[in-house]
């Protein structure tokens, strides 16, 4: 009987989720109402508007204040009861706690331990069956918008991050960049600086270029910090003999630095003076004189339509889910960079 009830449960609770995933709250409210959930359609329908809430409160008086002998004596009740993730989170950020909520996603068991001194709390490593639900807590954050749900969405990356998580943590980075500051190791408060790694490798440099091609189908301006792993990718390049690629580097970056209209402390004469030593590298070995190709691979041009186009394509391929839209980020003030734009990295 009690195996039943936890079945029930699960599949109540899964069927709330479900309608949620897919962004439609009065959905939710109108199933909860019809089995009874009276306390999910109140939260829920409390972030859906004014209206649809008084409606649900019409409907919880009615059927719990005006119920007849007969009727309270046929009526059959749910005892729900369950662990949903999701839910927990959605629930805390419909009631405006913000990144708060993000508390909720992962449940410890406090424990206490007995030391010299007294007893003190403990919190144990955190069970991997908790954390590999966290694509579906985010999917039902960006299916239900809220004011504060970007700094959750950096809660929640922070958390995958502590946990070792890397690439999850920084997709939730991606996902929020009105709070997750994406530049430059020295920079305060920097969430990620490249892409699916903690540390420099060439893997992790070529998927921020590949993000780098993306954002510049929409931003005029290249990313600032990445110009100096460019840099030292193509010095790698220029290494292993390959010496075309590594110009189209050069003329890349060289690109970049002029065309960039955003004033910033990584595209300083530092990196120019390491870009003009590369370039007379690239004479010495070649025997041929570089020139800056606008049409560089690196550095494709595309028409207002075909670029608006092209973005809205790749943001659909990249995640079903995502929806709402970026927020520009305040530039950073003018300092002058500590972080290293060697040869090597």
């Amino acid at each position: 009987m009690q195996h039943d009830q936890a079945d029930l449960s699960d599949q109540l609770l899964s069927k709330i989720e479900s309608y949620l995933l897919n962004g439609d709250r009065v959905g939710a409210v109108n199933y909860a109402i019809q089995e009874d959930l009276w306390a999910h359609a109140l939260i829920i329908s409390s972030c859906v508007g004014k209206e649809l809430w008084q409606q649900v409160i019409a409907g919880f008086v009615d059927r719990e204040m005006n119920a007849t002998t007969e009727m309270r004596q046929t009526r059959t009740f749910h005892n729900i009861a369950g662990s949903n993730q999701p839910l927990r989170v959605m629930y805390s950020l419909f009631s405006g706690v913000g990144p708060a909520a993000m508390k909720e996603f992962v449940l410890h068991d406090i424990q206490y331990v007995n030391v010299p001194y007294g007893t003190v709390s403990s919190k144990p490593p955190v069970d991997v069956n908790q954390l590999i639900k966290w694509r579906d807590t985010v999917a039902i954050l960006l299916a239900n918008r809220t004011s504060r749900d970007s700094e959750a969405l950096t809660a929640l990356g922070d958390m995958m991050k502590e946990q070792g998580w890397i690439e999850a943590a920084h997709i939730c980075y991606l996902l929020s960049p009105q709070s997750s500051i994406h530049s430059g190791l020295d920079t305060m408060n920097v969430r990620w600086t490249l892409m699916g790694s903690d540390t420099c490798s060439i893997e992790s440099i070529r998927l921020t270029e590949i993000y780098e091609l993306g954002y510049q189908l929409k931003h005029t301006n290249c990313l600032p910090f990445l110009q100096g792993y460019k840099l030292a990718h193509a010095w790698i390049l220029s290494d292993y003999g390959l010496f075309n690629e590594a110009q189209r580097y050069h003329e890349a970056i060289d690109e970049a630095v002029r065309s960039n209209t955003k004033e910033s402390p990584y595209l300083n004469q530092s990196l120019i003076n390491q870009l003009t030593a590369f370039e007379s590298h690239l004479e010495n070995v070649t025997g041929k004189k570089t020139s800056v190709d606008p049409s560089s691979w690196l550095k494709p041009k595309f028409q207002k339509k075909t670029l608006t186009s092209l973005w809205g394509s790749l943001e659909g391929s990249f995640t079903k889910f995502v929806s709402g839209e970026e927020l520009a980020q305040e530039p950073a003030p003018s300092r002058k960079s500590t972080e290293i734009m060697g040869r090597f990295i």
